[in-house]
């Protein structure tokens, strides 16, 4: 049995250099993949990697919980600065403010959930979904862009 979830982190991996707009697709069931098959380190460094060379925040939010189990809020906080000084994002800021929130009480802590409703809001307003031939916005996949009828033009946006 765990043959096929080695198999399957293979057909996962794959997605990095095949086309990387769909890491986000998979990378929840690659995690489970190496979960089940104990090698939850190899996972790390894999998201590493992708968080060097890609945008995907959802990559980056897996990250970020590794880190804090492992190192600590200081640690986690210092990656998440770093990331947005190096490529700052609406997308971030919003996992950054939840997490610093979640740290904080008291005036602080008030203050800061003003901003992220902010944030969140602004989240509310980005498609996750985009055709690259006529444009087509969608917040779920279709394989057949409903605007122009073309096959697999339908992608994550960049924001996602």
């Amino acid at each position: 049995m765990l043959v096929l979830y080695k198999v399957a982190i293979k057909v996962f991996s794959r997605v990095e250099n095949q086309d990387p707009s769909y890491i986000s697709e998979i990378i929840l069931p690659l995690k489970d993949c190496y979960e089940v098959i104990d090698q939850e380190e190899e996972f790390k460094y894999f998201l590493y990697s992708l968080v060097k060379k890609n945008d995907s925040t959802v990559c980056l939010e897996l990250l970020a919980d590794i880190i804090s189990k492992e190192s600590g809020n200081d640690a986690v906080i210092s990656f998440i600065s770093e990331k947005l000084k190096s490529k700052p994002s609406i997308p971030v800021v919003d996992y950054f403010l939840g997490y610093v929130i979640s740290k904080t009480d008291g005036k602080l802590r008030q203050n800061l959930l003003l901003i992220k409703t902010l944030t969140t809001k602004l989240l509310g307003e980005i498609i996750s979904y985009q055709c690259g031939i006529c444009g087509f916005e969608a917040k779920n996949i279709h394989w057949q862009c409903p605007g122009c009828k073309k096959w697999n033009t339908v992608k994550p946006a960049q924001n996602t």
